[in-house]
């Protein structure tokens, strides 16, 4: 399931930013999710989803507004 929220995410980004990045991306959380241990309670799961989400919602807004000509911004 995680790997389909991820993915879901990669979407807001622009697609040359997905297919130059998205596999380090991908390896990136998988490493990130895998470090929470085996076994994680729910909480520290939450809490690494929504940290997740926000961290790539931001991201793709701020590669998103970067690709804007200058006086659109």
């Amino acid at each position: 399931m995680g790997e389909a929220i991820f993915r879901a995410l990669q979407r807001f980004y622009p697609r040359s930013f997905r297919v130059r990045y998205g596999a380090e991306q991908l390896e990136f959380v998988r490493q990130a999710r895998a470090a929470l241990g085996p076994e994680p309670g729910r909480i520290h799961v939450a809490a690494f989803w929504m940290r997740t989400v926000g961290d790539h919602l931001g991201a793709a807004l701020r590669i998103w507004t970067r690709s804007l000509p200058p006086g659109k911004r």
